[in-house]
Formats: C-alpha cells, structure tokens, sequence
C-alpha cells in the first residue's frame, strides 16, 4: 500500500533462522529502493534488523518451524518503522 510518500508492507516469515539473512537483504533493498543509503542502512540497520528477526525465531517462538514471524513494515521519507512480532507466549 503507498500513500503520500509512504509505503508499507507485512511480510509473513516461516521460524527458519537459514531465511534470516535473505530477508535482511530483501528489507535493505526495498529501503534502498525507496531512497535510503549510507553507513546506517548497511551496518546499523542491517545487524538491528538481522538481531530482530533471530531473537522472534529462536526465543519468541522457540525454533518451532511450524510459527510465523510478522515483520510490518512502513517506509516514509524520513524514517522506517519496522515491527517485528512472533506467536511466542511472551514474558514479564
């Protein structure tokens, strides 16, 4: 969906850490694409993201190849905003 200079998108990931880094690539290409660049795209983005989406597969929903991970996303022209959600029971 794009409005206004923005767009957004869910992306619905199976709990594989061996498509952990294909998505990551996938995410940095559409900021790119969106006009994104530099250092903090390639490094800071990139290892936040990749830290993200681990710890929803492994800890949220405790490696179970059978739970998905959400990763909502909206680029605007300032900022991404990316949520990442898993179908673990959560904590305190």
């Amino acid at each position: 969906e794009q409005e206004q200079g923005s767009t957004n998108f869910v992306l619905a990931l199976p709990s594989d850490l061996g498509i952990v880094e294909a998505a990551v690539g996938y995410l940095v290409d559409r900021c790119r694409a969106f006009s994104f660049h530099g250092h903090r795209l390639d490094l800071n983005f990139r290892v936040s993201i990749t830290e993200a989406l681990a710890n929803a597969v492994l800890y949220g929903n405790g490696n179970d190849p059978d739970r998905t991970v959400l990763v909502d996303v909206t680029l605007e022209s300032e900022r991404v905003v990316i949520v990442v959600s898993d179908e673990g029971e959560g904590f305190d």
